[in-house]
């Protein structure tokens, strides 16, 4: 469902500059969902899974407009919250390993959609 190496190719060349504000946006939301998470907050933290969703599914517009290529395959309902809620933390766990934040002895095991 998500090809993250499409999304940080379009993320690293696009010269859009309210594309490079979107992304941070999501980011922002990313962050502050996974706050409201660890707070016990689950208002807060749909609130800000849909918000999320929202803007993920504009960028994967975006980046099939400027690449050619969407990052974010299949058909996403910013509605299901459960299915937002794979994709923030298949999200994660691609940014995890592209950016190596673990050590080698740790191992990490997803859930495929």
């Amino acid at each position: 469902m998500l090809n993250f190496k499409n999304f940080k190719n379009f993320t690293g060349n696009t010269r859009n500059a309210s594309t490079v504000e979107e992304i941070d946006v999501f980011f922002n939301y990313l962050k502050k969902y996974l706050q409201s998470c660890l707070k016990g907050e689950e208002k807060e933290a749909e609130k800000l899974l849909s918000k999320a969703g929202r803007v993920i599914c504009d960028l994967n517009s975006k980046c099939r407009k400027e690449t050619g290529n969407y990052f974010l395959t299949g058909i996403l309902n910013v509605c299901d919250n459960k299915q937002l809620e794979n994709l923030m933390g298949c999200f994660l766990l691609e940014v995890i390993k592209s950016e190596k934040m673990l050590n080698d002895d740790i191992q990490v095991f997803k859930k495929v959609i």
